[in-house]
């Protein structure tokens, strides 16, 4: 096109950034980048800023800040660019930096719309990140911006990731409430949160009180019963014990129809037992053979397994860095559960210190590096983590029980 003596338009370079994407032609993206600040596009086209900037790019070539150059950075002023660059964070599971780029549009005076969030929220869960995705939930609700169809739908599917069925259930009451139209999108959500959950009564129950009964449905609530149950019973052999039982239910799935779940139930069956080399080797075959992503549980259930291999803490957060994502609390987690039954103290105190910064409210991260210390015979150490959860107001939730009615 350019041989012959045609200019291409902002549409024909918004297109082959996304072809480029879409083929991880990484080298030719930056091409066609070079290409538009040679011909001065950038500064006053919108549509090439934004493909430039795009989810595509994000999620196929893993580049959310190398796409955004500092002049470009600095001309950024409209939603529209901040939505996309927020959405390929999302995409591509960069948590800190969608914190980083939220807190700039705000200094920028650019608030945040429904769309904002709702890319926030549907990216990360997405990616596989349902907690994340349910943080920037928390965050819309503090700002009193009301959740629309698409938000429901990609909160409950981040519930159904976390097995977060209490929150599922207020959604679902909101939903009720505000007479939100039960289409496709929430209707499916709410079958399939509650089925995530293990509650498939209540999956069945949405799917009869439906005003209308499509095709759709029929076919999300036939899947739910064949897949759920396949799974639930791979994971029920695996805890009790039957390795190998576990291990032909999984099976019997289709190569094809193996969702992460499953594969993540399989995972943790190997590593509970001690199998860390079946754990590897399988997990060698769901991204290679099968090309599925994995998610922060599959490296949790990981991290359990090789636990039971001899590998030891320094192993362990190695494996832990070298992680295509950002590690979430329950990785970091494992770690310090593992750190603590090792007495290593020097590993502790590094997970704890992220554990610190993601959730600086749970008493627990705190709790359980302080018991690490008087074994060791550092009792102030231990007295200055209660000293540190008091100054910054942690205090430990007392135990409770529930009664139904």
């Amino acid at each position: 096109m350019i041989t012959g003596g045609v200019k291409p338009n902002s549409t024909t370079i918004s297109s082959v950034i996304s072809a480029c994407a879409n083929l991880s032609l990484e080298r030719h993206d930056k091409e066609i980048h070079g290409y538009c600040i040679k011909v001065e596009v950038l500064d006053s086209n919108l549509v090439v800023n934004n493909s430039l900037t795009f989810i595509p790019n994000a999620k196929k070539l893993g580049m959310v800040q190398g796409n955004i150059s500092i002049e470009l950075y600095r001309k950024i002023s409209d939603l529209v660019s901040w939505n996309s660059i927020l959405a390929a964070c999302a995409i591509k599971g960069s948590r800190n930096d969608a914190r980083k780029f939220l807190n700039d549009t705000e200094l920028q005076g650019v608030l945040p719309d429904i769309i904002t969030w709702n890319g926030l929220i549907t990216g990360f869960t997405q990616y596989g990140d349902g907690n994340t995705a349910l943080e920037f939930f928390a965050k819309m609700c503090q700002l009193c911006i009301s959740p629309n169809t698409t938000t429901i739908s990609g909160v409950l599917a981040a519930c159904a990731q976390t097995k977060n069925l209490r929150l599922g259930k207020e959604i679902h009451n909101y939903a009720i409430r505000n007479e939100v139209e039960m289409g496709t999108g929430v209707g499916s959500a709410l079958i399939a949160m509650y089925s995530g959950c293990d509650d498939l009564e209540a999956s069945y129950a949405v799917f009869d009180g439906l005003p209308t009964k499509d095709v759709v449905f029929k076919a999300r609530l036939l899947y739910v019963k064949e897949e759920r149950f396949i799974s639930i019973s791979s994971d029920m052999y695996g805890k009790c014990g039957s390795i190998n039982k576990s291990r032909q239910v999984f099976e019997l799935l289709v190569a094809q129809r193996r969702d992460i779940v499953s594969w993540n139930v399989m995972i943790a069956a190997y590593g509970m037992h001690g199998f860390g080399k079946d754990a590897l080797n399988l997990f060698g075959r769901m991204t290679a053979q099968e090309g599925l992503k994995p998610n922060h549980v599959t490296f949790t259930n990981l991290l359990s397994a090789c636990s039971h291999s001899g590998l030891t803490d320094e192993d362990r957060l190695e494996f832990i860095e070298r992680m295509p994502f950002e590690p979430n609390a329950a990785i970091w987690g494992s770690l310090l559960g593992a750190s603590r039954i090792h007495l290593n103290i020097e590993m502790a105190e590094h997970a704890a210190k992220y554990l610190f910064e993601l959730e600086p409210g749970s008493s627990g991260n705190y709790m359980l590096l302080e018991n690490i210390y008087p074994t060791l015979g550092r009792w102030e150490d231990a007295a200055r983590i209660r000293c540190l959860m008091k100054e910054r107001g942690v205090t430990k939730a007392p135990g409770c029980s529930w009664i139904e009615v």
